[in-house]
């Protein structure tokens, strides 16, 4: 049975907001108070929040336990976050699951609207990917539905590595639970898994490009760039996408977010800088790949 914060039986909870967490309690806070002072949260029971903890050793357990959320241990603290993120998709109830950074806002008004592209497209048979980018692909349309897993590439980009914006049907979770880790060393499992659904499973895919979260801009860092993006992401999406859109995206990746992270000197971020060319090999016959390293010589011999 399940039972609302009064100990009544309730209805299932149309969202579950599932947040994986490691020892970011402040961070953490912030985020469960801008989720449980909004209006849908305090008078309804449409939503569900389920935090699960990596074994912090900070005080997140007693940063939970003021709100009115689940909060949940791993049996066994993982190295890598992945299995945590499977961990947390396990305690939900709710008709469409989540996942959520434990540092990021939700705006107010943004459980409304997330529950509102719920409900239009949850009786939908078979029910289309949700993928919320938060406006992150420049477009004035609120949703767009995409047909195929190289237009959703095309259009949303690597900007689907982001967990913050991937979720699933609570129907479709059993068959996601058996293959979840299966490429946990990518660090890219939500990639993995929205590739299987919309290529493999052959299901559209709706894309909300409303603005609903905000990022507390913490410090970005402990993954190799090059290794997690020139190589793994591109290694999923590689046989599932057309020649045209796997180029175009190459660029895109290299010029946007490989060259300026990977070789960042501002000292804002902490990613891992090693073998950086091992990684392009996707990159190797590209013209445009010298160009940008040539770029890069050049603007750092100017510098000095």
């Amino acid at each position: 049975m399940v039972q609302d914060r009064k100990g009544r039986k309730i209805t299932t909870p149309i969202l579950s907001i599932c947040i994986p967490t490691k020892n970011r309690a402040k961070y953490l806070e912030y985020t469960l108070t801008s989720i449980v002072r909004q209006k849908r949260f305090i008078e309804t029971d449409d939503v569900e929040v389920i935090v699960s903890d990596n074994g912090s050793t900070d005080n997140t357990e007693e940063v939970c336990k003021k709100f009115p959320v689940c909060y949940t241990k791993m049996d066994e603290p993982t190295f890598r976050a992945e299995p945590n993120y499977l961990n947390v998709l396990k305690y939900r109830t709710g008709d469409f699951l989540k996942l959520h950074n434990d540092n990021m806002l939700v705006d107010n008004g943004g459980l409304d609207k997330m529950i509102e592209v719920i409900d239009i497209w949850k009786a939908s048979l078979p029910a289309p990917v949700l993928f919320f980018a938060n406006n992150s692909n420049f477009t004035k349309q609120n949703t767009i539905k995409y047909v195929g897993f190289d237009p959703f590439i095309a259009n949303v980009s690597y900007m689907c590595t982001w967990i913050g914006g991937f979720g699933i049907w609570k129907d479709d979770f059993p068959e996601i639970e058996k293959i979840f880790l299966r490429n946990k060393d990518t660090l890219l499992c939500q990639v993995d898994m929205l590739r299987e659904m919309i290529a493999v499973w052959n299901r559209d895919v709706v894309v909300c490009n409303k603005f609903i979260f905000g990022d507390m801009n913490v410090k970005k860092g402990g993954l190799n760039i090059a290794e997690v993006f020139g190589q793994n992401y591109l290694n999923l999406i590689v046989d599932y996408v057309g020649l045209e859109t796997f180029q175009k995206e190459k660029e895109k990746l290299l010029k946007e977010l490989i060259m300026p992270y990977y070789f960042d000197k501002s000292g804002q971020h902490n990613f891992q800088r090693t073998g950086f060319f091992k990684y392009m090999k996707y990159y190797w016959n590209d013209e445009f790949f010298y160009e940008e390293v040539e770029k890069l010589l050049m603007e750092n011999n100017h510098a000095e």
